[in-house]
């Protein structure tokens, strides 16, 4: 009997050697063979997979926890819990940034609506912001546990993306977190933080990887180059460029002014950047898309921007607390005595500019000079922001953010420039510890500004839960008067303001009524209560809320206003004891004084005429449908909403114009005769913008996957024109069996 094993040796001899493949006339044949042999080569892998895991398993995970990436992410997720103590929470606001919705959906179904009740009512567009975040805070429970969870992670994020967006420096990773960090640690993107700046929390968060990519496309290097630099066999400029056109539009939703500046941008490089050869096509489509794919991607909203060009200097959130510019703030590249730090990274970039010139920096001090020149701008220039028309400064944050990038780009260059200098392989000590003392600098100011600026972890306020469902029923509005630096709102019940209100434009005089409510009631004599709350009334307030300890200096009687409690965050709120609602029938006495310029009922302080001559309807703007039953003649149904553009009403089915109550308010003249009333808004027109935005967005999504399919190097001589593709080894060709 022989040894068993000879055997086991003899089998597993064929196993670990390459069997050659015969050749066969027949292809049928030759086809099976080569499968059989490709099989068990992939069998023989796999084998050798499974047998050694644990050496490839070691490596990767050495090399996942001892990366520069791994370290910055740690190094910003602990500080950001130090920075961030005070608003760590399910909820945040205070500053600029007003609470956000607690439902899921409200921040999207207000952005879908063609109509809005903010402000008395107005058809202004809400801006894609809204959308955005509605669909952002969908898989969080709400927008208010999103937009929480982005102002504390946005300091990671702000590393991960810089980081990412240096990878074509071809630096070295330590390298690249270093200037990672430094962008992360940027004092412009501690006060977006603080203050609750939403356009300069997305310019903080989605600027590299947008200046990345558009560099990417000019360059022409996704159309023949990977990220190596070696020629490759399929393009990936298409995914790029859609990718980057994806990133500019949801940067310019919330900060349009970059939009402005990234086209600007982008225009230049094109003229001026040496493309790779046989890229120009690529890179004249790359233009179109990134130009013109974030305005589809945004419709219906670039419209309002044509209107209201303030949008542009204020961004897109509440304007509340923004100081004035100074130019300071261009050395600093913040406000506060925190960013001084900032000085650091001004140096740094103007060293590497002195000892190791290259023309190649001229892009970065373009940047830079260009974020000076929009920061000195916007924080110079006043326009009327939407809220309320008042006069206001810019906000310089997004400006002051692309200088600091123009300065990180210079400083990319001048490693670059240096890395050349000296020998392969060696690295200097110095320059890694001037990089990691400015990280532990801009970390130091960033901890001491943590506890500046108004943004806290709070609940979202509210009214007394019982006044709620009184303000539901009647379908009335809220009005919130102005305090301190923030202006008088008025809201749609039975909330109070919040995230998006103030993205919604106004009308002049809509804005002024407000105003003057606001200042009257708080401020002005009892005369002057009684009139702005009759006014208020008649156009569907019913409740007032006043900060918290405030008090009616003019003694007013409780026959206007009655105490209803106090919100959730302690402001005082009165119930209008005047009829208040969102539709209602004006007795012909009142309907003409509403349509004569007469003062509504309870200007003179006595509820008793407006409780007579009022008949509550139910329902309310902006679709009413009711039969009133017969009556006298010259009665008027008053909708508390504002007469712009847009109303259809019909009577017995029949067209009919708009009866303008009280020069603001729709109204619609009644016969004496029993009749069927319908009021409405048309919202074709938007219906069909949202499809457009719907299809650009899935064209977009669809550009930006990548191709499929393993990267190929190709030499030189296979590229060459009329050159034949060389056969694979192996191949059966009737050539070659006859050459034979």
């Amino acid at each position: 009997m022989s040894d068993p094993t000879d055997h086991e040796s003899v089998r597993a001899a064929p196993a670990s050697a390459e069997r050659p493949v015969p050749g066969f006339r027949d292809p049928e044949r030759a086809a099976d063979q080569r499968r059989v042999a490709a099989q068990r080569a992939s069998e023989r892998e796999a084998e050798s997979d499974r047998a050694e895991p644990g050496p490839r398993m070691r490596a990767a995970v050495w090399h996942a926890v001892y990366s520069p990436l791994t370290a910055l992410l740690a190094f910003l997720l602990a500080l950001t819990f130090a920075v961030n103590r005070a608003r760590i929470g399910s909820a945040v606001s205070g500053g600029a940034l007003l609470p956000a919705p607690n439902g899921g959906g409200t921040l999207l179904a207000d952005y879908l609506q063609e109509w809005h009740s903010v402000g008395g009512g107005t058809s202004s567009p809400a801006p894609a912001l809204s959308g955005l975040l509605g669909l952002l805070g969908a898989p969080f429970g709400g927008a208010d546990h999103a937009i929480a969870v982005l102002l504390l992670a946005a300091m990671p994020l702000a590393g991960l993306s810089a980081y990412c967006a240096t990878q074509a420096t071809g630096l070295h990773r330590g390298q690249r977190a270093l200037l990672g960090g430094i962008w992360a640690l940027s004092p412009a993107g501690a006060v977006a933080r603080s203050f609750g700046r939403i356009d300069t929390l997305f310019t903080y968060l989605l600027l590299p990887p947008v200046l990345a990519g558009l560099s990417s496309v000019l360059r022409g290097a996704p159309a023949g180059v990977d990220r190596r630099g070696r020629a490759v066999a399929r393009s990936r400029w298409l995914s790029t460029t859609a990718a980057t056109a994806l990133a500019l539009a949801v940067l310019t939703s919330a900060a349009p002014v970059m939009y402005l500046l990234i086209v600007l941008v982008a225009l230049v490089g094109f003229v001026l950047l040496r493309p790779a050869p046989g890229t120009g096509l690529r890179r004249a489509t790359s233009l179109f898309f990134v130009v013109l794919l974030p305005v589809g991607l945004l419709l219906p909203w670039p419209a309002e921007l044509l209107t209201h060009p303030g949008v542009f200097l204020h961004g897109v959130g509440s304007t509340g607390g923004v100081p004035d510019f100074s130019p300071i703030q261009l050395l600093t590249l913040g406000r506060g005595v925190p960013s001084i730090v900032g000085v650091l990274v001004v140096l740094a970039a103007l060293a590497l500019l002195i000892t190791v010139p290259t023309w190649r920096m001229a892009a970065g001090a373009a940047l830079v000079v260009l974020g000076a020149a929009t920061a000195a701008v916007l924080g110079n220039v006043h326009r009327p922001r939407p809220v309320d028309r008042e006069l206001a400064v810019g906000n310089p944050g997004p400006a002051l953010l692309l200088m600091s990038a123009g300065l990180l780009l210079v400083i990319a260059v001048g490693l670059q420039q240096r890395s050349r200098r000296v020998a392969v392989g060696r690295r200097s000590p110095l320059m890694a510890a001037l990089g990691v003392a400015i990280v532990a600098v801009l970390a130091v100011g960033a901890v001491l500004g943590g506890s500046v600026g108004d943004v806290r972890a709070r609940p979202t306020p509210s009214l007394p839960a019982a006044f709620q469902y009184e303000l539901l029923m009647n379908q009335a509005l809220v009005l919130t008067t102005a305090a301190g630096e923030q202006p008088a709102r008025l809201a749609a019940s039975p909330v109070l303001p919040q995230l998006g209100d103030d993205d919604l434009a106004l009308t002049a005089e809509a804005a002024s009524r407000i105003t003057a409510w606001s200042d009257a009631i708080t401020a002005g004599t009892q005369d002057a209560v009684a009139a702005a709350v009759a006014q208020a009334a008649a156009s569907g307030v019913g409740a007032v809320v006043l900060p918290a300890g405030t008090r009616l200096s003019s003694g007013v009687t409780a026959a206007l206003l009655s105490d209803a409690g106090q919100t959730t965050d302690g402001r005082t709120v009165f119930r209008v004891q005047l009829p208040a609602r969102g539709a209602r029938v004006l007795e012909p006495g009142l309907a003409t004084a509403s349509r004569t310029g007469g003062q509504p009922p309870g200007a003179t302080g006595s509820t008793t005429t407006a409780a007579q001559g009022t008949t509550p309807v139910p329902g309310g703007p902006p679709e009413l449908g009711i039969r009133v039953s017969s009556g006298s003649d010259g009665r008027l149904l008053v909708l508390a909403a504002e007469n712009q553009n847009g109303w259809e009403v019909r009577v017995d089915g029949t067209a009919v114009e708009v009866a303008p109550a009280y020069g603001h308010l729709v109204g619609v003249a009644l016969p004496g005769t029993a009749t069927e009333v319908t009021v409405q808004r048309s919202s074709t027109v938007r219906s069909i913008l949202l499809l457009v935005q719907a299809g650009v967005l899935l064209f977009t999504l669809l550009l930006a996957i990548p191709p499929r399919g393993r990267v190929r190097e190709f030499s030189p001589a296979q590229q060459r024109p009329g050159r034949r593709r060389p056969r694979r080894r192996g191949r059966w060709s009737l050539r070659r069996r006859r050459g034979k």
